[in-house]
């Protein structure tokens, strides 16, 4: 152990000494950080690069094979000594080159300057490498050497002169660096021509350069005459006097700094552009007195020459001093400041009510050659406690031209302010304090003087943050105003909130997210001018409360109670609406409980008929101020879009206050614009301006004109003694929908008895009509009644289409005559418009005719009966009418009847398809008015005409298409589809739901396909209902499979094809004859068949091993006898429950088996257990020759018995 040790120090010591006595030359040096590029120093290198005097330590450092080595460390700034003493001598950086001299030669030429460089380096020493020295001139431009001009030849001083070929661009700084080669010669010199662009304006000539540090000498030449030279730069700069030299005047600017500007004008010139300019930039900034502020202001003044001599007068705003001011003059470098002396007020002190500001004088000395000064003045302001408003405002100058800068102040994020501005002033800018506290700086930019804004401040909850999007559609007789109002704070901060209007009737009001439907009840009649109110002025408190959203889940909302009561109520005297908020931008889910705050409202004010002027004003915000304790209140900022239909607006400037007119936005013109919808409303959008006067629009409006095209199809049906006519107008709007139309039905011998029960619908909506009284003195062959065209709402696609149903019958005697043929002269009714700007055209005319079992209808001129073309202008036609032969009705033949119902865990769809045979034209089928409603009804492939029958109810009546043999039965497939919620509970007790034709004894067996999904059976069905369904093996089960499938069926009746469902369903096919009994099939959850027989079997296997009763050959006999006594009155129930018995036979023998092997393992381990013998303790000494019990060995004790056998104690 101790021989490891000795060698381990001597390894160690070996390490750090070896070579250190290697390198025992190299203890005096200081070496370089980093080796060279060629991998680690070598040894003999060191005296050479490191000089002696240094001691250097030793240190690890890897090189590039990663091997660990010893090396000098030194500190680099040792390192750079020592290696500026071996490349330049003992003088070390002293003998480091700089530029000694530049002298430039500038003479302008147009937009430019020539420029010639000469530059002087002495050099202390010869170099051996290249140096470079920086000479700055960014701005200038080189030129190329001449070829035949020798380059870096030698001069009478024996100076090497360096040409564009040694300078070179510098990549750590702007400007030029200048390449001065090795050489022996100690004097360089450098000479360049360049060229550098000059700025002109009016107020002179201007050129900038950058200079390298080291003294330099202009030469300015210029054509001859009087010039006036300002320079500026770091302000060591001498310019001597201008002096004529031949044609040129010379000036020479000596100076020291980085950079220099030269302006140079003429002397004549100066005083006609000799314009004083002052930017300021005022900073305010607020002090442990509420009442007071501390400004600083960083003024420059610049002019176009020289400042000497000038004289500014500078005067602060009211209450404004001058801080630290110890005296009347203050002197400064270049300039003083001496105060003006204002009188002293003579007013008593309670009246002084404002102090008037300092002023002061800023006086420029006369040897002040620059024309620039830039000075900082501190001063303060304050306000009288009285006052409600601070105002920032900038110092005004007397004596400069143009003032122009910026005003900076901040106020605590919790306040925000009002603001008002006096002068040339704008908002430039709002962001966070740059010293990271909790401030609002505001930054305003000002032109001109005075320059000042009067500033109010208000908390959050006094200042809250909210938006409006509403829109106003005028119509006929009455204005609708939608609105949505957004908070971006809490309203329940605000006290005593309420929301006012003056002129409108409000007709709903909803909170969100809270889904609360204001009550209105107090405002009953409001919005109607009085005596005491002429404006109809009214406000509705908003409580707090209402913004909070029930915690009542199953509870119905006052909202849903609203809302149920007004479905199918149509307001404002018979012009539908819609939905109130279907123009509001749905900016977020309603329904959302973190939805933001938001106030929806629909109001309306009646609008005379003929009224041209329209004036509104928009809806306000009214709260409690808890500060001042008054109310305040504001508009509602945001945007207003006013639409109309029918009429053009047009807007009165003058009289509409708080809006302003903007394009409408892309997104606005996209919503409303539709290639396919012809016209588009008028809009007019505005911007809802932040103010506490109401916002009020005020215009008129002119209606647009309205054209209507309009196809005529008629029909008409004769009886015993009348005709019925059927007429139906398809209108197309070009322009702007009607409101009123008029119609004029043919005068039939006695007027007053004249289509006396004529109906009008408009869009399947019945309308009233009004009949218009004859104009005296005339004989009308019409008589004329008007009615009113119901109003749709504004996003609706069919706003500028509506068709027009008429229905009317008119007494014609002849047909009660006994002659075989009547010539009937019948007149067609008439659709006109009300107003002049209205015109209906009749651009198609078509009559449909209708023979009955009486009469068969022709045309006069023997055409055909059927479709029968009229002139749009004819008012009048003949018709042939011929008493047929009296024949019995021959009936209705169903041929086919398909019903398809399809039922999953939510509803049932049905669909019945009936091939019929008949040459009836209305086809009569039970139906209740919903199944009317809600079904949808096809005929041969198209939309069926069907409504109720108006003469029993209960029956729906179907119209078949007239054909050019109306005497021949047709072939028809009639198509109801029916929707409703799907049966629910174990047992699904499912019915058709359609409409179904009253069979006859002739008519075809009904099939009825069920379809429902995987884990559904069906065990039981009606006894009118006979099964078409087979069993097959699918899918491992027996299962019921149908014969026909859905294409097949509808191939045989005719009926349109449908999408084919999934294969993974289960479909039973019925079939009925001829059976007005109702149909019903009961279907059952797999569950309820697969677990109580399962449960059954798994139970008798239990049993089996363990009961004998049950294996006696008697009880399977009678278990066996019981089953198929069973499968005879339900056969595909007990194939259902004989397939779930093998299968859990199946999974009770694999239990059983698996039970075997589990006990006859435990009896086999249960042989080779040894038993357990406890050791007898042994008392006293026992002698090794004694017959003393053995301890039982360790091993022994590892095998413990599980079977108790019984054993006698030995004695």
């Amino acid at each position: 152990m101790r021989t490891t040790l000795r060698l381990g120090w001597l390894a160690l010591v070996v390490l750090v000494f070896g070579p250190g006595a290697t390198m025992h030359k190299g203890h005096a040096q200081d070496p370089p950080t980093s080796p060279p590029a060629g991998g680690v120093m070598p040894m003999e290198n060191l005296p050479r690069v490191v000089g002696p005097g240094v001691l250097p330590d030793l240190m690890y450092m890897r090189n590039e094979k990663g091997e660990e080595i010893l090396v000098p460390r030194a500190r680099y700034e040792d390192f750079e000594r020592l290696l500026m003493e071996t490349e330049l001598g003992g003088e070390g950086l002293a003998a480091t080159p700089s530029l000694n001299q530049l002298d430039l030669v500038i003479e302008p030429i147009a937009d430019y300057a020539k420029v010639q460089v000469r530059g002087l380096i002495a050099l202390k020493k010869p170099n051996r490498t290249t140096w470079t020295v920086p000479i700055a001139l960014s701005q200038l431009q080189w030129l190329p050497t001449k070829p035949t001009e020798p380059q870096a030849a030698p001069v009478s001083d024996g100076s090497i002169i360096d040409g564009v070929e040694s300078v070179a661009t510098s990549t750590q700084s702007n400007g030029y660096l200048w390449r001065v080669g090795p050489g022996k010669t100690l004097p360089r010199r450098l000479e360049l021509e360049a060229l550098c662009k000059v700025v002109s304006n009016p107020v002179g000539t201007s050129l900038r350069l950058d200079l390298p540090p080291a003294a330099s000498v202009l030469k300015l030449k210029l054509p001859k005459g009087d010039w006036e030279l300002n320079a500026t730069g770091g302000g060591n700069e001498v310019i001597e006097p201008f002096s004529v030299q031949g044609e040129h005047s010379i000036a020479i600017v000596r100076t020291s700094s980085n950079s220099i500007n030269l302006t140079w004008n003429r002397k004549a010139n100066r005083e006609a552009i000799a314009a004083v300019e002052i930017l300021s930039q005022t900073k305010f900034t607020p002090t442990s007195d509420a009442n007071r502020w501390r400004a600083d202001t960083a003024c420059s003044i610049r002019g176009p020459i020289k400042l000497a001599g000038k004289r500014i007068l500078w005067t602060l705003p009211p209450q404004g001093t001058m801080r630290e001011a110890i005296s009347d003059i203050l002197s400064f470098s270049s300039y003083r400041m001496v105060r003006v002396t204002s009188k002293a007020s003579t007013d008593p002190p309670t009246l002084a009510q404002e102090k008037p500001g300092e002023a002061w004088w800023i006086e420029i000395d006369d040897a002040y050659a620059r024309s620039e000064l830039d000075l900082n003045l501190e001063w303060q302001i304050g306000r009288l406690p009285s006052e409600p408003q601070v105002s920032f405002s900038a110092p005004e100058f007397e004596g400069a031209e143009r003032h122009n800068g910026t005003i900076e102040f901040a106020i605590p994020r919790t306040n925000s302010i009002d603001w008002s501005t006096q002068g040339n002033v704008q908002l430039l800018r709002q962001s966070q304090a740059a010293d990271g506290s909790e401030s609002i700086v505001y930054s305003f930019q000002f032109s001109g003087q005075p320059a000042r804004i009067a500033t109010q401040w208000t908390s959050v909850a006094e200042r809250p943050r909210f938006g409006s999007e509403q829109r106003i559609e005028v119509r006929e007789r009455r204005v609708l105003l939608r609105g949505l109002i957004e908070f971006g704070s809490d309203p329940i901060e605000l006290p005593l909130l309420q929301l006012e209007a003056e002129g409108w009737q409000p007709e709903r009001l909803v909170l969100y997210p809270s889904e609360t439907d204001l009550p209105l009840d107090a405002l009953t009649g409001a919005g109607n001018p009085t005596a005491e109110n002429p404006n109809g002025a009214w406000s509705l408190p908003i409580n707090a409360n209402l913004w909070m959203k029930s915690a009542t889940g199953g509870r119905t909302t006052t909202s849903d109670t609203i809302r149920a009561e007004r479905i199918g109520e149509i307001p404002f005297g018979g012009f539908k609406l819609g939905n109130p908020f279907e123009m509001i931008a749905d900016s977020s889910e309603k329904k959302d409980p973190n939805a933001p705050w938001k106030l929806e409202y629909l109001m309306s004010r009646s609008l005379a008929d003929e009224t041209q002027d329209v004036a509104f004003s928009l809806p306000q915000l009214s709260w409690l101020s808890q500060e001042s304790q008054q109310r305040v209140i504001r508009s509602l900022p945001g945007r207003l879009l006013v639409y109309s239909w029918p009429y053009r607006l047009t807007s009165n400037p003058d009289a509409t206050v708080g809006l302003v007119e903007t394009s409408l936005d892309r997104m606005a013109q996209k919503q409303w614009t539709d290639a396919n919808a012809g016209a588009t409303p008028f809009l007019m959008q505005y911007q809802i301006a932040d103010a506490t006067a109401s916002s009020r629009w005020t215009g008129t409006r002119s209606r647009k004109g309205s054209f209507v095209s309009a196809s005529l199809y008629t029909s008409l049906t004769p009886s015993s003694d009348a005709i019925q006519w059927d007429l139906r107008w398809n209108c197309r709007c070009l322009g702007s929908r009607p409101t009123e139309l008029r119609i004029g039905f043919p005068v039939e011998g006695d007027r007053d008895r004249s289509a006396p029960d004529a109906t009008i619908s408009i869009d399947n909506r019945q309308v009233a009509l009004e009949w218009l009284e004859p104009v005296v003195g005339q004989a009308e062959s019409l008589r004329w009644a008007k009615f009113s065209v119901p109003e749709v709402s504004a996003d609706a696609s069919n706003r500028l289409d509506f068709l027009i149903e008429a229905q009317y019958s008119s007494k014609q005697p002849l047909l009660s005559q006994t002659e075989e043929e009547t010539l009937l002269d019948l007149g067609l009714a008439k659709l006109s418009s009300l107003r002049d700007q209205e015109q209906v055209i009749l651009d198609l005319a078509q009559l449909r005719l209708r023979s009955t079992e009486v009469f068969k209808v022709s045309a006069f001129d023997g055409t055909n009966e059927g479709v029968y073309e009229l002139d749009p202008d004819q008012s009048r036609f003949k018709l042939t009418a011929a008493r047929r032969a009296n024949r019995s009705k021959s009936p209705l033949r169903l041929e086919a009847e398909w019903v398809q119902t399809i039922v999953n865990a939510l509803e049932q769809r049905d669909r019945y398809v009936a091939r019929f045979q008949t040459d009836q034209r209305v086809v009569r089928i039970p139906a209740t008015l919903g199944l009317i409603r809600d079904a949808e009804w096809m005929l041969d492939g198209q939309r069926a005409n069907v409504r109720q029958d108006p003469e029993s109810e209960g029956y729906a009546t179907v119209v078949i298409p007239e054909t050019s043999e109306p005497a021949a039965s047709t072939n028809h497939v009639l198509e109801v589809y029916t929707t409703q919620a799907a049966p629910k509970g174990w047992f699904r007790r499912v019915q058709p739901i359609g409409p179904r034709l009253q069979p006859t004894p002739s008519s075809a067996p009904l099939v009825w396909q069920i379809i429902v999904p995987r884990t559904e059976h069906l065990i039981s069905s009606t006894k009118n209902a006979l099964p078409m369904y087979q069993w097959r093996w699918r899918d491992l089960f027996f299962r019921r499979v149908g014969q026909s499938d859905q294409e097949e069926i509808e191939v045989r009746i005719g009926a349109t094809s449908q999408p084919v469902l999934a294969q993974q369903v289960n479909q039973y096919d019925l079939t009925s004859v001829a059976s007005t009994q109702p149909l019903e099939a009961i279907f059952v959850p797999s569950a309820l068949i697969w677990l109580p027989v399962s449960m059954v079997v798994l139970a008798l296997a239990i049993v089996l091993r363990d009961s004998r009763w049950i294996r006696w050959p008697w009880f399977w006999a009678i278990f066996l006898g019981v089953f198929f006594v069973f499968s005879q009155f339900a056969w595909d129930i007990s194939l259902l429950v004989l397939q779930a018995a093998i299968v859990s036979v199946g999974l009770a023998i694999l239990y059983g088996l698996a039970r075997w092997a589990m006990d006859r393992r435990a009896r086999r381990r249960s042989i080779f257990v040894s038993r357990q013998y406890a050791p007898t303790p042994l008392s006293g000494r026992v002698n090794s020759g004694s017959n003393a019990i053995k301890k039982p060995s360790g091993d022994s004790s590892l095998l413990r018995s599980t079977v108790a056998a019984k054993t006698r104690e030995p004695q």
